[in-house]
Formats: C-alpha cells, sequence, structure tokens
C-alpha cells in the first residue's frame, strides 16, 4: 500500500460518496482492513483511522462492534480499530475517558495479551492499550486495579517487574493498603511487580512502610 492508496481512501469519504458508503458499511470496512493489513508501515497505516471515525459518525455506535469483530484477524487491523473507535467515543460522546469502553469492545483478553507482546516486542501495532489502562486509572481505579492484576498473572516475571514501575506506580497510591497487603500475600509476581514501585513523598509515611513491608524488599522513595 503506497501514500496515494492511502489519499485515495480518505478522499473518497470527502469526496460526496458518504450515500453511498452509508448504504454498505460493511464493504468499506473490508477495504479498509484490506488497505491495513497490505502495508508495515505504521504511519501510513495510522491515516486509515481516519475513515473509519468517519463511518462510526455517520452510521452511529451501533458499527464499533462489528468493525472490531472484523478487526480481530491481525494486529495492524486491530490496531486501526482502536484508534478510530478511541477517537469516537472521546470526541462524539459523554465518555471522555472511553478505556473502560474499550475494555468491553476488545475484551479483556485482548488489552491484557496485546499490552504483554508489546512489553515483549516494543511493536508499534501494540501501544494501543496504554490509553485504556490509561484512562481506567483516573476514572475508575479500582478497574484499572483488576485489570493490573490480571496483567501481572499473566505477564512473564521479568515483564510483572516492569508492571510495578508503570501502571502500578501510577495507581498504587489510591489502593487500599489492606488490597495491597493482601495481593502481596498470595501472589510472589506481584511482590516482584511492587519492589519495582517508586513512591513519593506526598503518600503518608505509614503508607509506604507498609507497601515496603508487602513487597519484603527496599523500595526507592523520595524523602520526606
Amino acid at each position: 500500500m503506497s501514500e496515494d492508496d492511502v489519499a485515495a481512501i480518505v478522499s473518497e469519504w470527502t469526496a460526496g460518496n458518504a450515500d453511498r458508503i452509508r448504504e454498505d458499511p460493511d464493504s468499506w470496512v473490508r477495504r479498509i482492513f484490506a488497505a491495513v493489513t497490505s502495508s508495515d508501515d505504521p504511519a501510513l497505516v495510522e491515516t486509515l483511522a481516519y475513515p473509519l471515525k468517519a463511518l462510526f459518525e455517520e452510521c452511529g455506535e451501533s458499527w464499533l462492534a462489528p468493525t472490531v469483530d472484523r478487526s480481530r484477524v491481525d494486529r495492524r487491523s486491530i490496531a486501526v480499530a482502536a484508534d478510530s473507535v478511541y477517537a469516537y467515543l472521546n470526541y462524539n460522546t459523554d465518555e471522555a475517558k472511553p478505556g473502560h469502553r474499550m475494555c468491553e469492545l476488545f475484551g479483556r483478553d485482548l488489552v491484557i495479551d496485546t499490552w504483554i507482546r508489546h512489553n515483549g516486542e516494543d511493536s508499534a501495532w501494540d501501544f494501543w492499550p496504554f490509553e485504556v489502562f490509561s484512562d481506567m486509572e483516573t476514572e475508575a481505579v479500582m478497574g484499572a486495579w483488576a485489570l493490573l492484576i490480571e496483567m501481572i498473572d499473566r505477564a512473564p516475571p521479568d515483564q510483572a517487574s516492569l508492571l510495578g514501575a508503570g501502571f502500578l506506580e501510577d495507581v498504587i497510591a489510591e489502593i487500599p493498603i489492606e488490597v495491597v497487603e493482601d495481593q502481596a500475600g498470595r501472589s510472589e509476581k506481584f511482590r516482584l511487580a511492587l519492589r519495582n514501585v517508586w513512591i513519593d513523598g506526598e503518600v503518608p509515611r505509614e503508607f509506604f512502610e507498609r507497601v515496603e513491608r508487602a513487597a519484603g524488599a527496599p523500595l526507592k522513595r523520595q524523602r520526606w
């Protein structure tokens, strides 16, 4: 797929063909994903998220789930579907932080497996779960916590440790310390993640000390 091919698809939507496309949205979706899977250039492929988002705006939310389902054949298609669905939900609905809805549409297993693969391969196609979790940690922190616990449980030990320095570090101050202690008592992988958490001086000293005991190792921290 060339830049000209992408430009042709994008311009077709804006060239007065919206009525024809609305008559057969499925053909439009299939055409876009066929173009997506013909290229390995992330920057080029990402451009195709725009016509998908335009389709949702014209045909409504009922096309979100079918589009996601059709995308599942290839992680490039999934990445484009994720970008377009996220943009649509963010700008055209009341869901300013649509991470929870994204998790419902794409499925928790896919979100988790994709992020684990991204940590292992650093693939441009697999970064989209970051937006899902980032939204959830600000809007529904306990939902983010539950998703994170699943990630840590399913990740290889080295990736579980990395999750401590990322997502776990972001949410831990919002989680009841008893919940943290309980999970640490039940999971060695969680303790590995916990040992990589950096806690700043804004949390109470007692909270830090209890987290450190739960981790079973000294933690990095700011001075109080």
